[in-house]
């Protein structure tokens, strides 16, 4: 078996040898053109990713510092108001609480989010 595949090798002429060597040279040159522009595309890709990342981060980052600005200026804000809130209490007297008092304070409730609506009108009424 061996010995009839040596004899089918050797009966293949030189220009025959000659074409199979060329067309494997072919074979390895086109592989390694095929890989590397795979290889190319792939960090092309990268940098496409990469810039576009880099410009979402930017546009991130300039977000991040407008919302910061704008948690700032709230706070200033509700800073503000409740020093206001507080200077029109403030020389009031510790006494019971005055009718202006009792008004201020239900205004106060009715204005915080958080408090329970229910509770605010059994305490204030529902007027204003």
């Amino acid at each position: 078996m061996i010995a009839s595949g040596i004899a089918l090798l050797r009966g293949i002429s030189p220009r025959s040898w000659l074409f199979l060597g060329l067309l494997a040279a072919l074979a390895g040159v086109g592989g390694y053109c095929s890989i590397h522009a795979t290889l190319r595309e792939r960090g092309r890709v990268e940098v496409a990713v990469a810039q576009t990342n880099l410009k979402a981060e930017r546009r991130n980052s300039a977000a991040y510092a407008a919302a910061a600005n704008e948690r700032l200026t709230d706070e200033r804000s509700i800073t503000a108001h409740e020093r206001k809130l507080t200077d029109a209490v403030s020389p009031l007297p510790d006494a019971h609480p005055s009718h202006r008092r009792r008004a201020l304070a239900c205004q106060r409730l009715r204005n915080d989010p958080r408090a329970d609506p229910e509770a605010v009108t059994a305490r204030c009424g529902s007027g204003g």
